[in-house]
Order: C-alpha cells, then structure tokens, then sequence
C-alpha cells in the first residue's frame, strides 16, 4: 500500500488541452501535436510571478502567453478545444491559481492531510512506515501551497556551449572507413540543416567544416551539402558514437533515442529552442 497516493491520482489544480507555438521569425507556429497543459502543487512559481494572456494580435486562431514578471521568459500556448466558450474560465483559473493557489487546492490539499495523518497514525502497516528521504521530500512538495505551469509535451534543457564543445572532441576523436551513406529520412530536409546549421554552438560541435552564412540555404544547396562527402562522414562518426555509448549523456540530455535519426531531430529542436529563447530576450 502506498502512502502517497496524491503522486498518482494527478490532481491538477487547472488542466485543459492545448500545444505549444513555436516562433519563426515574427510569426507563431502551432506544434500539431496534442497536448496538456496543468497547474500542479510544486516550488517554482510564485503568486503574482507569472500571468496568462491572449495574443490578440493573432486572429487565425486562440493563443495565449505566459509572461514571467521577474524575467523576459514567454511561453506561447495555443487552445485545442473546438470552441472558445471555456477559454476566458480557464485563464481566470490558471491566474487565479497562480496567485491564490489554496482557492483551487482544497480537495488536493484534504487528501494531502489524511495521507500525512496515515503517516503519523503508521499508515495501514508495519512496511508502509519504511519511507525514503525522496519520498517524503515528494510528499512534502505534494503538499505545499505553491504551483506550476507545466506541459505534458516533453521539456528540452537547453544544453551550455561547454556541452557542444565535450560533444565535438569526443566526434573528433573518432575516424570511420565505411563510407556508405545513412538513411536518416527528413531529418536533413531543408528546414532541419538550416535551423541545425543556423546555430553557431551546434553547427562547430557537429559540422566544424561548414561555414558560418547569414542567409538560409536553398534546397538545392542543401542537397549538395547533405550529399558532400564530408559530411556523410560526419555523419558515419556520430552513428558511430551513438553506437559505442560515447555520447550517452547527451542523448539523455536532449531527450534523443539511441539511433542518428532520432539525434539529429533532437538536435533541430535545441537549435529552435535556442532561438526562441535568444528572440525572447529581445522582446
């Protein structure tokens, strides 16, 4: 039996269906994917911290930012429900929650007690008393009077140029003999080199070879740039380290799968995370 239900019963304060927009350029591009955003208990907001509003200068569609007031931080969300009859009660809850999280924890905040109560009263045995550190810290945190925005959409942590630069020693390091090329599908379309390349940090760690250019390159350029010997190389070399556990860490880090297609998407993701971030802090 476990003494933290609460953990498991996913008790939101606010949860409604939306995705996240993705910045190109000046303009606000919808992530296609479903998605969930939720209020849950936890440290990292606090009240009057953070407000949602809608973007009202978009009309093709119903998107909201969260703005941080102690930073240039902006988290673009669009809504998936049909309708827009909900949208102005879920953002007076989410702003409410953010500034008076008791007023939407009351239910959360009386099951958190009674699972405390069955910890002081030694739960329902003699096992259940045998709690971990990390346990009680999750219950703790469970309980507490403060909240977050989260996504259900998995977070990417922007990784520091330090990273990228252990990345390239660890690529340069090795020499492949095989020179067949990879099928790495439309992990290489134009879209993807030019967001990859577009990055001074990830282009130098990767593709240290390719030079710096301040326009987009077309599909054309793209194509030969892809097909160059070179850089199929440099391609053979990151399968070849992803294979040997050399860059474990990394995958980890970017949330990457064990194989260069799923690295390379990964990589395209930081490269746009990165700037959005840097076009944020120009707002």
């Amino acid at each position: 039996m476990s003494l933290f239900p609460t953990a498991q019963r996913n008790n939101y304060l606010v949860e409604f269906n939306a995705g996240k927009c993705i910045r190109e350029g000046s303009m606000l591009k919808p992530d296609t994917r479903k998605g969930v955003i939720y209020l849950e208990q936890d440290f990292i907001i606090f009240p009057e911290e953070a407000e949602l509003v809608r973007v009202e200068q978009c009309t093709t569609g119903r998107v909201y930012v969260l703005k941080f007031k102690s930073s240039s931080q902006k988290q673009f969300y669009w809504m998936q429900s049909k309708n827009d009859e909900k949208d102005s009660e879920i953002v007076r809850k989410v702003n409410q929650t953010i500034n008076d999280p008791s007023s939407a924890s009351d239910e959360f905040e009386s099951s958190a007690q009674s699972d405390f109560m069955q910890i002081l009263s030694g739960g329902g045995g003699q096992g259940d008393m045998n709690m971990s550190q990390e346990n009680l810290l999750q219950f703790i945190q469970n309980a507490s009077g403060l909240s977050s925005l989260s996504s259900s959409l998995p977070q990417q942590r922007i990784l520091a140029s330090s990273k990228w630069e252990q990345l390239k020693s660890k690529l340069d390091e090795l020499s492949v003999e095989d020179h067949a090329s990879l099928d790495v599908g439309d992990a290489l379309n134009t879209e993807a080199v030019n967001n990859i390349l577009g990055d001074d940090d990830i282009r130098n760690s990767l593709f240290p070879f390719v030079s710096a250019t301040s326009s987009k390159r077309t599909p054309e350029e793209v194509h030969q740039l892809v097909e160059n010997q070179q850089f199929q190389n440099r391609l053979q070399v990151i399968h070849k380290a992803i294979q040997q556990d050399s860059i474990d860490n990394i995958l980890e880090e970017l949330h990457a799968e064990k194989n260069l297609k799923s690295f390379l998407k990964a990589v395209e993701e930081q490269a746009k995370e990165k700037n959005e971030d840097a076009m944020d802090e120009d707002l």
